[in-house]
């Protein structure tokens, strides 16, 4: 009806996280990052691998998906806080890296995540701590990466 649309566009719900994702997406999907990444990409997938195996739900086979307690506590070994992204904005990168799936309701898939998807929500980590600068935000993701990520493997 018209008045669920007015107090839906005046309450203007998702906004922020609509802002989040595009300002993530914007500063992740770049050239120099692919470079981060690809240099860096032996400890993410030894760190994917480590703890894709970690905390698997009941019944699941394949170990080529991470579970959202394997998550956390990957960024707990990484000790995320110390690098500036609280324990609640934990929740909130799993959910920014997530691919968007609407039919996936009889699994456990949403609460997973994929090698691409993991990259993700490590650049968002990124977005989502203290001080995010968009001009810094290659640095802070070089740092995150040879600095806590490395901590969380060895």
């Amino acid at each position: 009806s018209l008045a669920a649309a007015k107090l839906l566009s005046a309450l203007q719900l998702g906004q922020d996280q609509l802002y989040l994702r595009s300002t993530l997406q914007s500063a992740l999907f770049c050239e120099d990052c692919c470079s981060i990444v690809g240099q860096n990409r032996q400890i993410l997938e030894e760190a994917f691998a480590l703890y894709s195996r970690r905390l698997r739900f009941p019944g699941q086979s394949a170990g080529d998906l991470m579970t959202f307690s394997a998550w956390i506590d990957f960024l707990q070994a990484c000790n995320a806080q110390d690098f500036g992204a609280s324990s609640n904005a934990w929740n909130l990168a799993f959910t920014l890296g997530r691919e968007v799936r609407v039919d996936e309701y009889r699994s456990f898939r949403h609460m997973e995540l994929s090698w691409s998807e993991f990259l993700v929500c490590i650049g968002a980590v990124v977005r989502l701590s203290s001080g995010f600068s968009s001009g810094l935000f290659l640095d802070r993701l070089l740092e995150f990466i040879e600095v806590h990520v490395v901590q969380a493997v060895h």
